[in-house]
């Protein structure tokens, strides 16, 4: 008999009984120390996450059949999932399976967290196969019959046998739409003996008209119990929120001086930092931003029910960044995200503060882009031809490509930043394109060209005019890794210069950029969140019609793109999403949190 044989059978009768301790106490009694992945070190203590007792229960509780989390990123809500999962291994064995957003995270959570908290756990760890056929990166099959399947969210990895023990990880992102039914699903024969349970795990996601998001479903149709404190001086709970909305519209929660916000409505970082504070919603009693807070909250938190029409098997449970995280740092990357929505019209900031730090659904509506009730600017196109814009930095010219002409735009920038468009409209031919750029004084390497259509022919004109291409990513929501001012690595909507071989020695230069990211920038200028927008008062008629030949719908649960209302139309659009493609490159909007 092969030795890996003697080894099943071997433990095949060594498995212990249940044991009756709740399951936080048992893994402090159980994992010698959680492995280096961890924030936390030496042995788990729930009294450091006091938040996960309750989760913990209802994971415990035969008569649960879901367990909903949602949770702020880094405050152990993984953690739960992975401690629930080696305990079930031992106390509530049988069929389990961990599905991931994808196969990279796969990879991950199998080699660096899960895995290595069995091993640091001796009652599983002596279960444990060595790694073989009954122990992969994917899989494990324990000797006492028990085994875990680690898949991502795809339908095809679902199609498998049922499951007794689930866990639903990241249910918010737009890949889990078409899978999370069929991964529920896996439990039903299991769920028919009672014996069943789903544990989802999430940040906030999306919510919206016609929108099906799974972790706001998910939060909702349970019992929607809220992580809460008791105020010290008053003594009435109210749920540990980053921010509270009083009925005379006075805020509570998080709160710093009124002097942070400046003038032009952006906020002082340091103002904010040295000045915030904790404000009871019920008596504005304050708590400074100090450890002995934190363990105060810790000390009375509780969860407070919202939802009494949920089925008595269903629970789920918030909690926001606030019971892991210091004041200071959140409301600085609140800030952060303000300061760029209110710079440049950039929303993706705020979404993420949302969704990751108060683990809270981004309501996402149908966006358009109109023209509405527009000022006079007191310019014409003709009255900058000749000389620059006051404060002016940069003045480009872009053109869309056609298969008979050219659609263009030259528009100029000023610091704050500010757009002025100089002229929209429609040439025939390469030398009135020419003869434009030289009427508005356009240097030549300030001139893009849509590199979309006829790529070849843009690249030949850049080579012979020192022009540049510029193009739309294909993959629609596209990011390229570049470092920020401190160095460190972000992802950002438009490329590094890029170079195509044109002959006989030359290259032409091009840039890729993120047209949704762009869209959302316009709408929201043209609607007065953004930077200005300014036209001219004899604008050409045919742009408010074209801007507006696209809208942001949802095509599919969770996801939502620009699309075409008015076929053939979009011209000024994609013209106007290459100056502010241009503008970026040349650092004028900076996609930057930091802001």
């Amino acid at each position: 008999m092969k030795q890996e044989q003697i080894h099943s059978l071997d433990l095949a009768f060594a498995h212990p009984l249940r044991d009756s301790r709740p399951i936080y106490e048992w893994a402090r009694a159980n994992i010698a120390e959680l492995p280096p992945a961890y924030a936390l070190r030496g042995r788990f203590n729930v009294e450091n996450s006091p938040w996960l007792k309750e989760p913990f229960h209802s994971l415990a509780d035969k008569s649960i059949r879901r367990t909903t989390v949602s949770k702020a990123i880094q405050s152990a809500g993984t953690l739960l999932s992975e401690i629930w999962l080696v305990w079930s291994a031992i106390n509530n064995p049988g069929p389990m399976a961990y599905t991931c957003q994808s196969q990279d995270m796969v990879d991950l959570e199998s080699k660096t967290r899960l895995f290595p908290l069995m091993e640091a756990c001796p009652p599983i760890a002596k279960l444990l196969p060595r790694p073989g056929p009954y122990r992969t990166v994917q899989e494990v099959f324990f000797p006492h019959g028990a085994y875990l399947v680690l898949n991502s969210a795809t339908p095809s990895a679902q199609q498998s046998q049922s499951i007794k023990i689930r866990v639903n990880d990241e249910i918010w992102m737009p890949r889990w739409a078409d899978v999370y039914m069929d991964a529920c699903a896996r439990v039903t024969a299991f769920e028919q003996q009672g014996t069943s349970h789903i544990l989802d795990v999430s940040q906030g996601g999306f919510e919206g008209e016609g929108l099906t998001c799974w972790a706001t479903w998910s939060f909702r149709n349970g019992s929607q119990e809220e992580w809460s404190v008791t105020c010290p001086s008053c003594k009435r709970s109210q749920p540990l929120a980053f921010s509270c909305v009083r009925e005379d519209k006075s805020r509570a929660g998080v709160v710093w001086a009124k002097d942070a916000k400046r003038d032009d409505g952006t906020w002082n970082q340091a103002r904010i930092a040295e000045s915030v504070r904790w404000e009871c919603f019920h008596c504005g009693e304050s708590m400074p931003d100090a450890d002995s807070t934190r363990a105060a909250w810790k000390r009375s938190g509780h969860y407070v029910k919202k939802n009494d029409a949920a089925p008595p098997t269903w629970r789920s449970f918030h909690w926001e960044g606030l019971v892991s995280h210091p004041m200071a740092s959140l409301a600085v990357e609140w800030a952060q995200a303000e300061n760029l929505f209110i710079h440049i019209g950039d929303e993706s900031a705020r979404i993420k503060f949302r969704q990751k730090r108060q683990a809270l659904p981004w309501v996402q509506e149908k966006n358009t882009i109109e023209i509405q009730s527009r000022k006079k600017t007191n310019y014409l196109t003709t009255t900058y031809q000749a000389e620059k814009v006051p404060n002016e930095i940069a003045r480009f010219m872009v053109a869309d490509r056609q298969q008979q002409g050219w659609w263009v735009e030259i528009g100029a920038w000023t610091p704050e930043p500010a757009y002025r468009q100089l002229y929209f409209g429609k040439v025939e031919t390469r030398d009135m394109l020419r003869e434009l750029q030289a009427l508005y004084r356009v240097s030549s390497e300030c001139v893009g060209q849509d590199r979309g259509y006829m790529p070849s022919e843009v690249d030949k004109d850049s080579v012979a005019f020192g022009w540049n291409g510029i193009q739309g990513a294909k993959t629609k929501g596209k990011r390229w890794p570049m470092r920020d001012a401190q160095g460190q690595v972000v992802n950002i909507p438009i490329s590094d210069t890029y170079v195509a071989a044109v002959g006989n020695g030359h290259t032409a230069p091009y840039i890729e950029f993120d047209g949704e990211w762009a869209k959302d920038m316009l709408s929201n200028a043209l609607a007065g969140r953004g930077f200005p927008y300014l036209l001219p008062d004899d604008f050409n008629p045919l742009w408010p019609d074209q801007v507006a030949s696209e809208e942001k719908r949802q095509v599919r649960p969770g996801v939502y793109h620009w699309v075409e209302v008015k076929q053939n139309n979009n011209h000024a659009l994609d013209c106007a999403g290459m100056m502010i493609a241009a503008a970026m490159a040349r650092g004028i909007l900076r996609f930057d949190p930091s802001g």
